[in-house]
């Protein structure tokens, strides 16, 4: 018997996104209020924060592609390509506690959340041109995994690229902050 089966593991991150989802709401409402002791406390831990759900979205990747043997379409590979350097820009600036990274991810963030958004998109409207390979192995149109009726991998994708935008717009927020509280 397996200590933790295969399928605990998906339906671990398809709730997970779904936490990410509703976390990513409160986030973004807090952005726009004064300042409350969990918007204080993410600004201040967002490097941490970040480089925890970039590591593990990248392992999640890994695991669907590796062990449950999903292939990656040109768009996954994409949003891969976004979303793996991020993993040493949060992890190194983690290290060195320094935040003058964070408009670099933040852009990164952007631009792979634009892919991912564009990845959703395309099986729900025909007349948005697909500019996927059609030679290549796995279709971009075609979603392996449908969980509660919305959640695919590019949704998961884009749900980690929203936090990350969110993570470093609260830091960015937090550091006003304390240097307006300084002088």
């Amino acid at each position: 018997m397996d200590i933790f089966p295969l399928p605990l593991l998906h339906t671990l991150i398809i709730w997970g996104t779904v936490v990410l989802q509703v976390v990513a709401v409160v986030l973004f409402i807090l952005l726009f209020t004064r300042e409350t002791k969990v918007s204080l406390w993410v600004g201040k831990n967002a490097l941490a924060l970040s480089f925890i759900l970039v590591l593990s979205a990248v392992l999640g990747s890994l695991y669907y592609s590796a062990i449950v043997g999903i292939v990656p379409c040109v768009l996954c590979w994409w949003q891969r390509v976004f979303m793996v350097p991020l993993i040493f820009l949060f992890g190194s600036a983690l290290y060195r506690k320094q935040t003058g990274m964070l408009s670099g991810a933040r852009i990164l963030s952007f631009v792979g959340g634009g892919i991912a958004l564009y990845h959703i998109l395309l099986p729900l409207f025909e007349s948005i041109p697909v500019i996927c390979d059609v030679a290549s192995t796995a279709s971009c149109i075609e979603q392996p995994i449908m969980a509660l009726g919305y959640i695919t991998i590019p949704v998961m994708s884009l749900t980690v690229f929203i936090m990350l935008i969110l993570f470093t717009l609260h830091a960015r927020k937090t550091a006003a902050l304390l240097i307006s509280a300084k002088s």
